[in-house]
């Protein structure tokens, strides 16, 4: 179902997991691949359904999963 967003209460877009990701400006340029991907959830009261996300970003791209210590900020495209 498709819904406008235009004009929606921010709060209750972020809550339903609604977010922009913004490209170019290394945000989060200095935490860690892992903290990177646990901001995406920090919102959220289920930590065992956070890391299944996890588990399945890792499964999207693979190569992540050896760099979950490195400072994105460093990796190609930040």
């Amino acid at each position: 179902m498709r819904e406008r967003v235009a004009n929606a209460d921010p709060v209750k877009l972020f809550r339903r997991g609604v977010v922009q990701v913004l490209e170019g400006r290394k945000v989060l340029a200095h935490l860690s691949v892992e903290q990177n991907l646990l901001v995406g959830g920090h919102h959220r009261a289920d930590r065992e359904a956070v890391q299944d996300d996890i588990e399945r970003v890792s499964g999207y791209f693979p190569r992540l999963r050896g760099l979950t210590k490195r400072v994105s900020g460093y990796l190609s495209g930040g």
